[in-house]
Parts: C-alpha cells; sequence; structure tokens
C-alpha cells in the first residue's frame, strides 16, 4: 500500500501539484540509554509492510522525532514547509493507556505540528500505536487545523477530523 503526499497549496485547479508515495515512516526515540528507531516501511506499496516493534522502558520519557520517506528521500522538509496544512496524530490502544504523547512542535500559527513528541511509558502493557500524517488545507477560506484536533482523534477517531491522511501507519508497541 502506498500512501500519497498530495500538497502543495495549489488553488488553481488547471495546476497539478506534485505527488509523492510515503514508503516510509521513522520513529526515532532518544532517552537516557540514547537512540533506537522503529521503522514502517512498504517500497512495494503491496500492503505487506516490514514494521519494527516499538519497547519503551516503563517510567521512561523519550523524544520522539517523526520522519516520512519517499524511497531513499526524507520528505519531511516539506511538510515543514506546509507545516500551516498539516498535523501528525498519534492515536491507538497503546496511545491511549499505555503512554502517553505530547507534541512539541507548532506551525507558524501556533499550532501543534506533530513531527516531535515527548512520550511517557506509564504503565506495563501493549497494544497499537498509530502515527497518521494528516493534510488539513483551507476549506470555503476557513482554517480547518484548528486547536484541540489531538483530542478528537483520541476521543472520536481519525475519521472525525477535516482535511485527509497523507500517511496512516501502525507500529506495535511494549512497555514491559
Amino acid at each position: 500500500m502506498w500512501l500519497w503526499l498530495a500538497c502543495g497549496g495549489v488553488s488553481d485547479p488547471d495546476v497539478t501539484s506534485p505527488q509523492e508515495v510515503i514508503t516510509a515512516v521513522e520513529l526515532s526515540f532518544t532517552d537516557a540509554m540514547g537512540t533506537t528507531v522503529a521503522r514502517w516501511s512498504d517500497p512495494e506499496g503491496d500492503g505487506d509492510p516490514d514494521v519494527d516493534a516499538v519497547t519503551l522502558g516503563l517510567a521512561s520519557v523519550a523524544d520522539v522525532a517523526v520522519t516520512f520517506w519517499d524511497g531513499d528521500t526524507e520528505i519531511t522538509p516539506e511538510i515543514l514547509e506546509e507545516a500551516a496544512d498539516h498535523q501528525v496524530f498519534v492515536t491507538g490502544s497503546a496511545a491511549a493507556g499505555t503512554t502517553t504523547w505530547m507534541s512539541t512542535d507548532e506551525d507558524a500559527n501556533g499550532l501543534p505540528l506533530g513531527l516531535s513528541w515527548t512520550a511517557e511509558a506509564l504503565a506495563s502493557g501493549s497494544g497499537d500505536l498509530t502515527v497518521t500524517l494528516r493534510h488539513l488545507p483551507p476549506e470555503g477560506g476557513e482554517a480547518v487545523k484548528v486547536a484541540g484536533l489531538q483530542e478528537v482523534a483520541s476521543t472520536e477517531g481519525l475519521d472525525a477530523l477535516p482535511g485527509d491522511s497523507d500517511a496512516s501507519v501502525t507500529f506495535p508497541l511494549t512497555v514491559p
């Protein structure tokens, strides 16, 4: 399954915005023990990704960086350029009870971007950790990226959000 990033803020329907294929998503966890990377990758786009498991130590706190790839090309800088129209969401059963996640970066409007997080392992357990890049361009001249969208995603689900998902991948997460 390939994931498309179709952005660019193009408002002229006759202008085609370039699309990238998101073939990999990486989570880099940095804590007192060092840095570990978990990777979701589906370079063939066949829906059979290679997925690294995430393990966090109980009571640990980690800084987490999210990066997106199109083959060997990191496309995170393009997401940063269009930060006002994007947000990364963290959801899933592991994010709901085993760990807490707080976005630590913002766009130019002071709203969460979600390429940087702080994760804290609260209790032993395991579950799914879903990382979703959402494209949130204005609709009808009105901003749809507003404060509180992470809470909406966590309580009502990703389908309750405006915009479209450019990528949504799931990692297994365990806190021993």
